[in-house]
């Protein structure tokens, strides 16, 4: 039997790092296990040293002192599942840094249907833009996420208008618990396009990141950065032939799966 992945959760007091507690310790105890918690209440970075994965979802700060003690770090790092919103251009900068020592998958959202939201609007973007529909982004979350608009518009932005991603016009609604709702709509003179996703559960944001977590472990490369389109394409782009993603290597040996 192989050993099971030390994962350690950095964040883990907060709701995204609690979930993701949750999920390992109820649904994946036979192949991985929590090895190490940081959090501003608890838990030092050297607790980090002996896990084989970093889950974080922590706040923009938090990341930054994170990827500065790993980039510090000797020897064998662990691999970085990156989920924390707001980062600057400087830290996302770091992240960089960060990959030519080790794995790291930075991800706004982790959710598999964005994803495929995503590799939705790569495709049909351009071709609305030539038939002279005009997008914009409508997003929604709980009362207390602190950026906005959220990472996950930006992305979707920078997909829609890469060359121009300010010229979208973004609306950001905070209110009640709401998990995660993105609507992209395509206006045009007498009708629209709506694509969205709407997230139901936050459990679908941990699987997502402790899935990524379990396939960046298992894969052959020490080093790289990656992202969710990757790893759509590594399970997912034979079946629905999406030609357009970046090929990487097969991991399919693990007891986990996504759904």
């Amino acid at each position: 039997m192989k050993p099971r992945v030390k994962i350690g959760v950095y964040g883990a007091s907060g709701r995204m790092g609690t979930s993701i507690i949750e999920l390992l310790q109820r649904d994946y105890a036979e192949v991985a296990e929590v090895s190490a918690t940081v959090d501003r209440g608890n838990g030092q970075l050297e607790d980090f040293r002996s896990v084989d994965v970093i889950i974080d979802f922590s706040l923009p700060e938090g990341t930054a002192a994170l990827v500065d003690w790993l980039v510090s770090c000797d020897g064998k790092l662990p691999v970085l599942v990156c989920g924390t919103t707001g980062l600057n251009e400087r830290q996302h900068s770091r992240l960089t840094d960060l990959s030519t020592s080790t794995s790291v998958m930075y991800s706004s959202n982790f959710s598999i249907g964005v994803a495929a939201l995503s590799a939705i609007l790569k495709f049909s973007a351009p071709l609305l833009k030539a038939l002279a529909y005009t997008p914009r982004i409508v997003e929604a979350h709980h009362l207390h996420k602190l950026d906005a608009p959220s990472g996950t518009a930006r992305t979707l932005c920078d997909l829609i208008e890469p060359e121009n991603p300010g010229s979208i016009d973004v609306q950001s609604i905070r209110e009640g618990d709401v998990i995660g709702r993105h609507d992209v709509i395509f206006a045009g003179t007498a009708d629209r396009i709506v694509i969205g996703h709407d997230a139901m559960d936050r459990s679908l944001f941990a699987h997502g990141a402790v899935e990524v977590a379990l396939w960046l472990c298992c894969r052959e490369a020490s080093s790289g950065e990656y992202t969710m389109e990757s790893y759509l394409h590594d399970y997912f782009a034979k079946s629905t032939q999406v030609a357009s993603l970046p090929r990487l290597g097969q991991c399919r040996n693990r007891q986990a799966t996504i759904l």
